[in-house]
Parts: structure tokens; C-alpha cells; sequence
């Protein structure tokens, strides 16, 4: 019931495609970011530390820049620029795929696809946060939360058959036209809600 509330409010269906597909080139990117580290020789060691130290770091400090920034540009901008920074740097893996590279390649690749996650991460949250009503702040956060959880969680099941099937190449021009793509749900959101680029969801009109 709580769920269906939500839905019908003003141009929120707009905003579930937003949720819908403004991850989705990550999701089905980045699932297979370490599998191709492993066929590329390295060792479980080393993409533990690329992946795990290097990447949750620039991740955070992405996060950190992003939410800075967000007021300051923005959320419309902030929500387009990092998305497509981020989508670009799943071209960073289709190199890797094709030409391989050193360790210090590779962690530039990861820290970069990171980062730029990070920054967009921010940016949703954000509007995620402003689409929440105000009595029924955490109930309509889990709901948009776990709508990004489950879209997730289909499309990294669709990852491996991906790869396996196209090959790395194919699969992370993929992911880059996918995450390029989902941004087209943000143009169309802003028809609807024009208002929303310098203030939050409830003090623009419906």
C-alpha cells in the first residue's frame, strides 16, 4: 500500500525510471570487472587490493567530492555529468579486455571507475532523499533503495552470461551504451520537474 502511495504521486513515475536505469550500465559493467581481472592473470591478491583498498577508497572520496559539489552544480547537472563520467569509465575495461595492461593501468582503471561511482552515487542519493515524504521518510527511501537493489541484483545475474556469450569487449561497449543510455530517463524527468535542478523534490509545484 505504502509502495503504491508512492508511485502515484506527481511525476514520480518519471522519477522509478530514473531509479530503474540510471545504474544499470554499472550493474552490468562492473560485475565483471574482476572476473577479467583473473583471466588477465592477476592474482586473487591483487584484485582483492585494486578492487577492494584502491577502489572502496576512491569510491569514498568520490562520495565525499560528489555530495560537495551536488549544491553547488546543481542536481539535474550534477546527476548528468557524473553518470556520464562515470558510463565513460567503463571504456577503461573494454581497453583492458583488448589490450590488457600493467598493474598501475589497472588500478587507474578501478580507482577512476570508482570515483566517478562514487560522485554519481551521491547525486542520486540525494534526489532520492528529496523524493522521500517527509512523515514517511525511511519507508520511501528502503522502497527506491531496494528498487535500485533489485535491479542490480538482475542485472549482475545477467553479466556473466553476457561476457561469457559476447566476450569482455562487447560486454563493457555494452555497459558503456547502457550507462550512457540511462541517462535519457533524466531528460525526461526534468520535462516533468523542471523546478528540481537548485531545490528539493517537495518545493517544487506539482
Amino acid at each position: 500500500m505504502l509502495a503504491l502511495q508512492f508511485v502515484r504521486q506527481p511525476n514520480m513515475w518519471a522519477w522509478v525510471l530514473v531509479l530503474v536505469f540510471y545504474k544499470a550500465g554499472d550493474s552490468f559493467g562492473s560485475a565483471m570487472s574482476k572476473p577479467l581481472l583473473i583471466d588477465l592473470g592477476y592474482t586473487l591478491g591483487q584484485v582483492g587490493w585494486i578492487s577492494g583498498a584502491v577502489g572502496m577508497a576512491a569510491g569514498i572520496a568520490g562520495a565525499l567530492l560528489g555530495g560537495w559539489l551536488v549544491p553547488r552544480m546543481g542536481r539535474i547537472r550534477s546527476l548528468l555529468l557524473f553518470g556520464g563520467l562515470h558510463a565513460t569509465t567503463l571504456l577503461g575495461f573494454w581497453w583492458l579486455a583488448r589490450y590488457g595492461g600493467e598493474v598501475a593501468a589497472v588500478t587507474w582503471v578501478m580507482a577512476l571507475e570508482h570515483w566517478f561511482g562514487g560522485m554519481s552515487a551521491a547525486a542520486l542519493f540525494t534526489l532520492m532523499m528529496d523524493a522521500c515524504r517527509r512523515p514517511l521518510a525511511g519507508t520511501d527511501y528502503t522502497l527506491q533503495a531496494s528498487v535500485q537493489v533489485v535491479v542490480a541484483g538482475l542485472l549482475h545475474s545477467a553479466s556473466g552470461f553476457s561476457a561469457s556469450a559476447l566476450g569482455y569487449e562487447v560486454h563493457f561497449i555494452t555497459a558503456f551504451v547502457l550507462g550512457v543510455l540511462a541517462l535519457i530517463p533524466v531528460l525526461v524527468w526534468l520535462q516533468r520537474v523542471p523546478g528540481i535542478q537548485r531545490m528539493s523534490w517537495h518545493q517544487v509545484p506539482a
